[in-house]
């Protein structure tokens, strides 16, 4: 009995600490605004290095 306790709680340290490498890995929101005339081109240039949206 005493195995699968200490499997169990295991498990849910394993979990917990998974959980937060995840959610340290999650990015900040980026947001670019292009004004009518401006270049999308430009703007997604001079977007902060690493951002993907």
């Amino acid at each position: 009995m005493r195995f699968w306790r200490y499997l169990v709680v295991g498990a849910l340290i394993s979990a917990a600490v998974l959980g937060l490498e995840i959610s340290s890995v999650a990015q900040t929101e980026c947001m670019v605004t292009v004004q009518p005339g401006e270049s999308i081109q430009a703007a997604i240039d001079s977007a902060p290095e690493g951002r993907d949206n």
